[in-house]
């Protein structure tokens, strides 16, 4: 019984073909009446994630690598997780999960869209963050300095701070270096006129500051990691796909110019 050409996503079918040695072909058995692990994380709560050797830094996004970081209060430090893909969320932008880069071939933390692979399913397991299939995540050569990657590893024992992980609930409203998510906002000039970024139609313009204009009050839509008008899930675009030096709204989807 084989995974149909080793591809290891959702709905890729399975097969019979001649035996080989590649794990497409091999197979756990788990019977139906095992409980699954306990998870331990508050669904849909906020947090983050403290490292606990001495300098209590925080897991933290940097590009599309994980490392430690002073706390900062920045998005890129705030995660959550999801009960339903059973994975830990960026908070500002949830369709990326942690993940073990290249499908799980690699041992590098990244964020990646989120697809429900074992290679994304993690727990909190006393002091260790672990994947389903044992591995932790670790700071990468016990090293306590801000800008060191994360990595997962083997559980190296329960004296190996560099795997020890505090999990600490927070309001998303203490970020200050980014953009609160789904809390209402005006973008304002700091020229002297002090005017609103404001929606025409596609088009974006700044205007005198309106009350009740709703197209001068926009989210950061912590779902799909873009800026949108409050109601609408059009998201502010780079034009020309992202090629251009002017802004519009436009459909939303997935790519590099939406994302701010």
């Amino acid at each position: 019984m084989s995974v149909q050409n080793g591809k290891d996503r959702n709905n890729q079918n399975v097969i019979f073909r001649d035996r080989g040695n590649g794990d497409w072909q091999k197979w756990d058995i788990v019977y139906a009446d095992e409980p699954e692990p306990a998870v331990n994380f508050k669904p849909n709560k906020p947090f983050v994630l403290v490292n606990q050797m001495a300098g209590k830094r925080l897991l933290t996004l940097s590009g599309a690598n994980f490392v430690v970081n002073s706390r900062n209060n920045s998005p890129q430090q705030l995660f959550r997780f999801d009960p339903t893909t059973k994975t830990i969320k960026m908070y500002s932008n949830q369709l990326h999960s942690l993940a073990m880069s290249h499908a799980g071939k690699s041992r590098n933390l990244v964020a990646h869209k989120t697809d429900g692979a074992w290679y994304q399913h993690f727990i909190l397991d006393g002091k260790f963050v672990k994947n389903e299939r044992g591995l932790v995540l670790d700071v990468s050569g016990s090293k306590d300095r801000d800008g060191q990657n994360v990595i997962v590893w083997r559980k190296a024992g329960e004296n190996s701070l560099n795997q020890h992980w505090q999990v600490s609930y927070v309001d998303p409203d203490t970020i200050q270096n980014g953009i609160i998510p789904d809390k209402p906002f005006r973008i304002l000039t700091k020229m002297k006129s002090g005017r609103a970024v404001t929606r025409a139609g596609d088009n974006v313009v700044i205007r005198d500051v309106r009350t009740n204009d709703s197209n001068q009050i926009f989210i950061f839509d912590s779902e799909t990691g873009t800026i949108q008008p409050k109601n609408s899930s059009a998201a502010l675009d780079i034009g020309d796909e992202g090629r251009g030096r002017y802004s519009h709204f436009v459909k939303e989807k997935d790519v590099w110019h939406q994302h701010f």
